[in-house]
Parts: C-alpha cells; structure tokens; sequence
C-alpha cells in the first residue's frame, strides 16, 4: 500500500490551475512548483499571468502560462492540448477560475443592496458568470477525462 507522502507527490507532475494569476488559484499553483510539479497556468490576465510564472519561476519552479478565457471551449480545448503536447499527459486539473456575481443583496450589516437584487442583474452577466464558474468547470474536467 502507498505511503501518504507517495500518494501526495506531485514531482514531476503535469498540473494545470485555472484562475492561477491570483487568489486561491496562485497559492495552489505556488505550492504545486514549490513540490516539484510542472504547472501551466491559464488567466485571462496577460499582466498577472506573466508576473505570477515569472515570480515562480524565479523561486525554482518550472511554471508557463498561458492566456486563456476559460468560457471559451475551443480555446480550453487548444490550451489542454498545448500542456498535453508539452508534458506528454496531464495529471492534475484545479479549475479555480472564478467571477463575482455581483454585490449580492445584503449587506454585511444586513440591509438590502438595491443594485443587488435579481431583478437588476443583467442576463448577460449571469450568462457570464455561469460559463465562467460553471461551464468552464464542465469543460476542463471533461477535457482531462479524454
């Protein structure tokens, strides 16, 4: 039986983090170059991207980026391809990338927010933030399934 510190090691591993230029998604892509795995961050964000891989990349990691709107499943499915190509495999997928739906409808205080009510958001932002917090999900898992 594998020991736990086998079944964690993420040495040499092809990882893939979505929403990685920031947040959550940068700490779990730093932990991942700092345990040895090789990671591809895709962002929309060009100018964090490309301080994010350089910042690990100087720590000793061996990070590359690649800009990518995860609601956009022919380009998903060309950045999944370009790590595969690069790598040979992909062995970890974290699908972090995430939009806010907007202010909400209460306060921290607990009062309303007018402009958070559902009727004022616009259909075009939650058909943004579905296919960026859901589609994109569906899309990368489905992708590292094949």
């Amino acid at each position: 039986m594998a020991t736990l510190q086998e079944m964690f090691d993420v040495r040499g591993k092809a990882v893939i983090v979505t929403g990685g230029a920031s947040g959550i998604g940068r700490a779990y892509a730093e932990v991942m170059a700092d345990h040895g795995a090789r990671v591809c961050i895709f962002d929309l964000n060009a100018e964090k991207l490309d301080i994010v891989v350089a910042e690990l990349t100087a720590s000793g990691g061996e990070v590359w980026g690649q800009v990518v709107d995860v609601s956009d499943r022919p380009r998903m499915n060309e950045a999944f391809d370009a790590v595969a190509e690069r790598h040979g495999r992909i062995d970890v997928v974290f699908a972090n990338a995430g939009i806010d739906a907007g202010p909400g409808f209460l306060s921290t205080t607990g009062g309303r927010i007018p402009e958070g009510a559902i009727d004022v958001l616009d259909d075009h932002h939650w058909d943004r933030v579905t296919e960026v917090n859901l589609t994109s999900v569906y899309t990368a898992v489905k992708h590292d399934a094949v």
